[in-house]
């Protein structure tokens, strides 16, 4: 399909230069505005 192959060619670059992300795992946070996440349980 059309739009497949403009989504693989999009995601080629960034799969080269990024091509694992790790994150943290998740966690249950308390906030009060979106500038600090206080961290209160981390899972895994």
């Amino acid at each position: 399909m059309q739009w497949q192959d403009m989504l693989d060619d999009c995601l080629s670059p960034l799969a080269r230069q990024a091509p694992l992300i790790e994150l943290r795992p998740p966690t249950f946070c308390s906030l009060k505005d979106m500038k600090h996440f206080e961290e209160l349980l981390a899972l895994g």
